[in-house]
């Protein structure tokens, strides 16, 4: 299975317990004004790879990493590849995250599905709540 990636960072101290092997998922469909990584907005950009060519690439850091986190973008809009990529980590004896708004969660049967086999192999969820007053939220973002 292929995902969209923006970029790696294979020292990641901030986005997790402990060091982590970050990966920026492509795709966003918010547009907050204060975003971190606005150059992850677009679905189509970044690098095409391989749930077994990111497994490689973090094989060899496994001696010092506690884990991965899956951030953006919004890591969620690419959920079949998170799940595989989750499931093959776990097989690693790493720990996995997921840094995500929520935004493109929906209750959709089949969705759901996919979030219940995402949290089987998700060991934590950073929640990152833009507002919870929806009159406000519409001040959070660029339209």
């Amino acid at each position: 299975m292929f995902g969209r990636v923006h970029s790696i960072e294979t020292f990641g101290t901030v986005d997790g317990p402990g060091i982590r092997y970050v990966i920026f998922m492509q795709g966003c469909p918010m547009r907050c004004l204060y975003c971190h990584n606005p150059d992850t907005w677009d679905i189509n950009s970044g690098t095409q790879m391989s749930v077994q060519e990111l497994v490689e690439d973090i094989s060899k850091y496994t001696r010092y990493i506690d884990g991965i986190t899956v951030s953006g973008g919004e890591p969620l809009l690419q959920i079949d590849f998170l799940i595989e990529l989750f499931s093959e980590v776990k097989k690693m004896g790493l720990t996995t995250c997921i840094d995500t708004s929520g935004i493109v969660y929906n209750e959709n049967l089949d969705f759901a599905k996919k979030m219940e086999k995402l949290i089987d192999v998700c060991d934590l969820i950073l929640l990152d709540i833009k507002h919870i007053n929806n009159d406000k939220l519409l001040f959070v973002f660029l339209y």
